[in-house]
């Protein structure tokens, strides 16, 4: 089943905002953000181990995938702050010589 089609009751009844997430791609929640099936579209788990997720959107560069879901809500910085940016990325505005200057 497609998510119009399983949310089309929904947003007849509901006057509030659709919120969607799970497993989305730029160009699927693109789709579903044009097509008004929703509002917003979380990603999370993209988000989180892409500390340079805009960058890797607006250049076309390819996301990792490499989420370390047993590191969710665990002290330290393992699962929050060690994801690596993209090789893509020139060294001088990378989001880890940033982090460094700051620590």
């Amino acid at each position: 089943m497609n998510n119009a089609k399983l949310l089309s009751p929904y947003k007849e009844r509901s006057q509030g905002a659709i919120l969607l997430s799970g497993g989305y791609t730029l160009e699927r929640a693109e789709s579903e953000l044009e097509g008004g099936l929703a509002a917003l579209i979380a990603l999370g788990g993209s988000s989180i181990c892409n500390p340079d997720l805009v960058e890797r959107f607006v250049n076309g560069w390819p996301l990792s995938k490499d989420l370390d879901a047993a590191s969710f809500y665990s002290p330290g910085k393992e699962g929050c702050t060690d994801y690596p940016v993209s090789d893509c990325l020139p060294e001088r505005t990378s989001a880890n010589s940033l982090r460094k200057s700051v620590e």
